[in-house]
């Protein structure tokens, strides 16, 4: 393959096929392309808002797990605080949740926790307040 081959035409294309693919499929195909392209690839994805689809998937997964393994539903508990009904949950429950999305950016995490704001009650709970 030569360096001016194009496989792909855009990043939306590129992740048409490789969406269903594992990440070390996807990691093998990118990774086989032309220098020019993975470039133009990359440029695509962080213009064009790919990074946002991602990282919000990723998200969504996590509070579905959260959701199905500890029967917490924060997107609902958010709404509850934002409609200005506080929510108390367990210390421990709450650090488990900030540990698992501490990690990632607040402009990727603000739809789950943007304009709530923690307080504490005692050794055993935390309080959800409206910001």
């Amino acid at each position: 393959m030569t360096s001016s081959q194009t496989i792909f035409k855009d990043f939306s294309e590129y992740w048409y096929y490789a969406k269903k693919l594992t990440k070390e499929q996807r990691d093998t195909i990118f990774n086989s392309l032309s220098s020019n392209q993975q470039k133009k690839l990359s440029s695509m994805y962080m213009e064009g808002g790919w990074e946002d689809v991602f990282m919000r998937d990723i998200l969504d997964k996590m509070l579905d797990d959260l959701n199905k393994d500890y029967n917490i539903n924060l997107l609902s508990i958010r709404i509850k605080v934002l409609k200005g009904k506080k929510q108390n949950i367990e210390k421990n429950k709450w650090a488990l949740i900030t540990e698992m999305f501490g990690d990632y950016d607040a402009k990727h995490t603000n739809y789950i926790f943007g304009g709530i704001k923690s307080e504490v009650i005692n050794e055993q709970y935390i309080c959800l307040t409206k910001k």
